[in-house]
C-alpha cells in the first residue's frame, strides 16, 4: 500500500482550490481593459486643456495658450504662433520672418505690404509711404538733388538741376529764346546779344557797330546806295597821247 498517495492527493486538493479562488473568467476581466482604454483615450498628454481625441496639435509646449483646437494661438493670422511671435499684431496680409515680423527688404522702416518704393536705396530717408524723399517734388530724391529749391513746374535732369536745352546759362524755365545756337553770347532772357540794335544778333551781324541809324542788309551792314549821274567833262588830249592832261585830273575827281 502507497502511504503517500492520501497525501498526494490531499496536496492536490488544496493547490486547486487556491487556483480557483484567484483566478478569474475573461468576462470577468474584460470590462477593466475597457475602463483603462476608456481613461487613456481621454488623456491630455501636452496638458493644454483640448483632449487628444480632439487636439489637432497635441505636443504644444507647456503653459502655451491654446484655442478650441488645441493649437497655440495666432492673434494676427500671420502662420506664427504667439509664443513664438516677435511682432505680434502684423497688418493683416503682410508676409513675414520666421518671428512673425512684416518684411522690409529695402530696411527703410516701412514694411514691404505698404511700401511704394520697395527698392529705395540702403540709408535713404524716406516718407510714410517708403518713397525717398523729394522736398522740391522735382522726381529727383534729395539725396542726389544737386539744386534743392527748383519750381515746381520746372523741368529737371537727372541731377534735379532745371534743363538748360541751348546751353546758354539761362534755363529753359526763364529762356525766352530757348534754341539759341551754341556759343552765342545772350542776355538775362537767353536771346543773342544786339550791340548796335539793329535786329541782327551779334552772332550773325557782319558789323555789328554800324546799324544804328542806317539801313542795313541781312548781314547787318550799311546798305550803300549807287548814285548815276551823267556828267559832262571837256578834256583835251594832244593828238598823238591818250593821257590825261594835269590840268583836267581835278575836275576828273570832282
Amino acid at each position: 500500500m502507497n502511504l503517500f498517495s492520501p497525501f498526494l492527493t490531499l496536496l492536490l486538493m488544496i493547490f486547486l482550490s487556491s487556483c480557483a479562488t484567484h483566478t478569474k473568467t475573461l468576462t470577468e476581466i474584460e470590462p477593466s481593459i475597457q475602463e483603462n482604454k476608456r481613461i487613456y483615450d481621454h488623456k491630455d498628454r501636452d496638458f493644454d486643456g483640448v483632449l487628444d481625441e480632439k487636439d489637432q496639435c497635441p505636443n504644444t509646449p507647456k503653459d502655451v495658450k491654446v484655442d478650441k483646437i488645441g493649437c497655440p494661438m495666432d492673434l494676427d493670422k500671420d502662420l506664427v504662433f504667439d509664443y513664438q511671435d516677435s511682432c505680434p499684431n502684423t497688418v493683416s496680409g503682410s508676409l513675414v520672418d520666421s518671428k512673425g515680423c512684416a518684411l522690409d527688404s529695402d530696411k527703410d522702416g516701412v514694411i514691404n505690404l505698404l511700401d511704394s518704393c520697395a527698392n529705395t536705396p540702403a540709408g535713404i530717408a524716406t516718407d510714410d509711404s517708403g518713397c525717398p524723399l523729394d522736398d522740391d517734388n522735382d522726381l529727383v530724391y534729395n539725396e542726389i538733388d544737386q539744386c534743392k529749391n527748383t519750381p515746381e513746374v520746372v523741368l529737371v535732369d537727372n541731377t534735379g538741376c532745371s534743363l538748360d536745352l541751348d546751353l546758354d546759362g539761362i534755363i529753359n524755365y526763364n529762356d525766352l529764346c530757348p534754341n539759341t545756337p551754341k556759343d552765342a553770347e545772350v542776355d538775362t532772357k537767353g536771346c543773342p546779344i544786339d550791340s548796335d540794335e539793329d535786329g541782327i544778333y551779334d552772332y550773325q551781324d557782319q558789323c555789328p557797330t554800324k546799324g544804328n541809324g542806317y539801313i542795313i542788309d541781312d548781314k547787318g551792314c550799311p546798305q550803300v546806295e549807287k548814285i548815276i549821274k551823267n556828267i559832262n567833262l571837256n578834256i583835251n588830249f594832244d593828238s598823238t597821247s591818250d593821257k590825261i592832261k594835269p590840268e583836267f585830273i581835278p575836275k576828273i575827281k570832282k
